[in-house]
């Protein structure tokens, strides 16, 4: 009898650790991997201490938001401030972001997009640093922007010890710059950006999901939307990240 309860008890536990690791395995939806839901009241999703954000309002995947508290403590020892600059976008933000900057109206880099181009010139220009609506890793809730979105502050002075701090110690915790500069680790994709960091162990699957969830048909109802494929924008820009994250 008492063989029998311990062989029940083995068993029931067995099925809970099942569904524990159901639950952590759990694939991505194309919503989820297109930036299609509400970050804000999502189970997975934590809104950031408003002291350690640029904006006030700011959702990241709950993991990832635990990983970068850690690295931030570990940061602070060295007098390194991180903070987190951009998180999570959804796919209507990203929209807006990307319109307004293929109509003009708002900045592309220095200046303002020629309107006189074609609109796969214009595609073209903007795939410079801008993500097309449903491929940016933003709608993931993996990743998040460091500090500041400006190559000049990695480049010198303070700005230049906090990357060199992200580089030499970021990778303990679980966080990988994405876009490397162009050579070994990557050959495609937008351009370096040392403030754009992922962490791994979360945003590994939604990278191994991408390509089997998302077609091109599903990457509409943005200005420019028809001339995209013509750039494989999932094989050259989704996928053209550092060759770590790759593994």
């Amino acid at each position: 009898m008492i063989k029998l309860f311990l062989l029940l008890l083995i068993l029931l536990f067995s099925q809970d650790q099942d569904k524990t690791t159901r639950s952590q395995d759990k694939m991505p939806t194309s919503n989820e991997l297109m930036g299609k839901i509400n970050h804000a009241t999502h189970p997975d999703f934590v809104r950031a201490d408003s002291t350690l954000t640029y904006f006030p309002e700011i959702y990241i995947r709950k993991h990832t938001y635990e990983a970068f508290l850690k690295m931030r403590q570990e940061a602070l020892k060295d007098s390194i401030d991180l903070i987190i600059r951009s998180g999570t976008r959804t796919f209507n933000e990203q929209r807006y972001l990307w319109n307004q900057k293929f109509t003009g109206k708002r900045k592309h880099g220095k200046g303002y997009l020629d309107q006189h181009l074609s609109d796969s010139a214009k595609v073209a220009n903007l795939l410079a640093y801008t993500a097309v609506p449903g491929t940016s890793r933003h709608h993931w809730g993996t990743d998040i922007d460091i500090n500041e979105t400006s190559h000049v502050y990695f480049k010198r002075g303070y700005g230049k010890k906090v990357y060199d701090w992200l580089q030499e110690n970021a990778a303990d915790f679980g966080f990988y710059q994405v876009y490397v500069p162009f050579g070994e680790k990557r050959t495609t994709g937008y351009n370096t950006e040392e403030w754009h960091w992922t962490y791994k162990p979360e945003s590994d699957k939604f990278t191994r999901a991408y390509r089997d969830k998302v077609s091109y048909k599903a990457l509409t109802g943005f200005h420019g939307d028809s001339e995209i494929q013509k750039f494989n924008i999932i094989e050259n820009y989704v996928y053209g990240i550092n060759s770590d994250l790759l593994e």
